[in-house]
């Protein structure tokens, strides 16, 4: 993969066609969730920092994404610098807080799916449930004592969901409403 010399990135594909922005950015896409995961990957174990090719087009959800990086700073910080006494309650705390907001940033994601008419919502609904059963059990098992605390792991958990989730997943109902809002979806 081919590399700007300034900023280590991927270049964009320099054989694009487009008539106006709508088709533009649809031809970059591509690079940019390739961008945008690169990046990413370079960041891992590392702050999220919230930058635009995380935006899904829908203000409430944008800003809901930025909280949940701040959320996950936050913690990230909190789970490596904690000393070895407190990280079992640290753990805990940080999958309750995630438990709590993920339930809540679902809920109106999945409303917001249902409004556009999403026709791939049942499957994105599904995700989130195995998200959320994922963090519940391991905030059982912590609670439980049955389970060595790897916060590093918790981290990349959070970190890789987050950002595979926004840049992937995400990214496919706020294509559809993209096409939709411009009169060409079925």
């Amino acid at each position: 993969m081919k590399e700007y010399k300034k900023k280590n990135l991927p270049c964009p594909p320099f054989s694009l066609s487009y008539t106006n922005n709508r088709d533009r950015k649809q031809q970059l896409a591509p690079w940019r969730l390739q961008n945008a995961l690169f990046i990413a990957g370079r960041q891992a174990m590392s702050h999220i920092i919230w930058d635009e090719s995380y935006s899904v087009g829908n203000r409430e959800l944008d800003e809901q994404h930025r909280r949940w990086m701040e959320i996950h700073n936050r913690l990230h910080d909190e789970l490596l610098s904690g000393s070895v006494d407190s990280l079992k309650e640290i753990a805990a705390s940080t999958l309750r807080e995630i438990h709590s907001y993920v339930n809540h940033h679902f809920s109106c994601e999945e409303r917001y799916m249902l409004e556009i008419g999403f026709p791939e919502a049942r499957e994105h609904w599904r995700l989130h449930k195995d998200f959320d059963t994922l963090i519940y059990s391991m905030l059982r098992e912590i609670e439980e004592g049955d389970m060595p605390v790897l916060n590093s792991e918790l981290i990349k958990i959070m970190q890789n969901w987050l950002v595979n989730h926004i840049l992937v997943e995400d990214r496919k109902f706020s294509d559809f409403s993209s096409t939709k809002a411009s009169g060409n979806a079925d």
